[in-house]
């Protein structure tokens, strides 16, 4: 698979290109801001990019502003953002405008090798990672609204699980699960489409509704 990536820390950006070769992934770029990625991969672009989601020149946002542009311009191209804190209201953003072949990580999570190149390898079959740290917070917040199993399920799928993984895990159905899936999107009103992913959009919808 290849990888291009965009990191200003010159030091992380040579870990990260490193790891990702010693994981099997060709890198193709390596670029140290948004411009200077999408310039890099103009002619040729890769399966997925990361990118930093703080970086020059726009900062805190440009890492979400850089996958907007990539997406635009490359919509068969996944993506993955990385971030040193958790951003929930950027990462929603992002779903809305990447429905599909997007990722959201804490960068700590790329020191777990397996998680991480699994992590590359859902994105690129157009699924849908967000970190475990998300799914933390919707364990520990007050789930007004949602029953006891339903905030199980979205927990679960805040981590990435599909319907089977889910029911696996709760020691129950698909049918089940789909059950408690719908009831959760009637709830926190999601949207029906396919330009939704609805599964993440209800992780942050219910994630904002406990900041407000």
């Amino acid at each position: 698979m290849r990888v291009a990536l965009a990191e200003d820390s010159a030091l992380f950006r040579s870990a990260l290109t490193s790891l990702l070769r010693q994981l099997d992934f060709t890198v193709t770029h390596a670029a140290a801001d948004g411009p200077g990625l999408l310039a890099g991969i103009a002619d040729d672009p890769p399966d997925i990019v990361i990118l930093d989601a703080r970086m020059p020149p726009g900062g805190n946002e440009e890492g979400f502003r850089t996958a907007e542009k990539v997406h635009r311009l490359y919509p068969n191209v996944g993506i993955l953002v990385l971030s040193q804190t958790e951003f929930s209201t950027f990462a929603r953003q992002l779903v809305e405008q990447v429905p599909e072949g997007v990722g959201y990580l804490v960068k700590d999570r790329v020191q777990n090798d397996e998680f991480f190149r699994d992590a590359l390898f859902r994105i690129a079959k157009k699924g849908v990672v967000m970190d475990d740290a998300i799914a933390r917070q919707i364990e520990a917040v007050t789930p007004d609204g949602l029953s006891e199993p339903e905030r199980e399920v979205l927990r679960l799928a805040a981590t990435g699980l599909k319907t089977g993984a889910i029911a696996r895990t709760m020691f129950t159905t698909n049918a089940t699960v789909e059950r408690h899936l719908t009831s959760i999107f009637k709830k926190l009103k999601i949207p029906s489409g396919e330009d939704h992913n609805r599964r993440v959009l209800a992780i942050l919808r219910w994630l904002d509704a406990q900041q407000a």
